[in-house]
């Protein structure tokens, strides 16, 4: 009898650790996104970036930061689809697989639409802005006196 009860013990000792081994080794776990959006070689500021899974359900959204890039932690593994979005670019969606406690790391590529000025990509915002709506004396910054006074004679 106790060795019946000690083989067991034995046994029901040994699936509990084949069980928490295999539960701490090889669990999915969270994975995480890291992105970097550019345009023509410089980075998008501000980008809107959505993820969404292979039901297509909002997992997540955020915008780039300053030098255009995008982290989010914590993301369950498996497939998704990322799109990028921003005023005066062609939108981008490109599919990527995030693994399990590890990171997936992806570079966007965003179009400029015509007539996009350029520090829109860097997402100074100001200059660009002052363009657009038609200020064109912000046009004259930056060259010289003599120039910019033949322009406006």
């Amino acid at each position: 009898v106790q060795v019946t009860l000690a083989i067991l013990t034995g046994v029901a000792t040994l699936i509990l650790g084949v069980y928490n081994i295999n539960k701490t080794f090889f669990s999915k776990g969270p994975g995480e996104l890291s992105a970097r959006v550019l345009s023509d070689g410089a980075p998008v500021a501000s980008a809107r970036v959505e993820l969404y899974d292979e039901e297509n359900t909002l997992e997540s959204a955020g915008e780039t930061s300053g030098d255009g890039t995008y982290v989010r932690k914590g993301i369950e593994s498996g497939r998704y689809i990322a799109k990028f979005s921003k005023r005066g670019f062609d939108p981008v969606a490109v599919t990527v697989r995030v693994p399990a406690r590890k990171t997936a790391e992806i570079e966007v590529e965003m179009r400029a639409l015509p007539g996009t000025p350029a520090s829109a990509a860097g997402g100074s915002g100001i200059r660009g802005a002052l363009e657009e709506v038609g200020a064109s004396w912000i046009k004259q910054l930056g060259k010289p006196k003599a120039e910019s006074e033949a322009k406006q004679n």
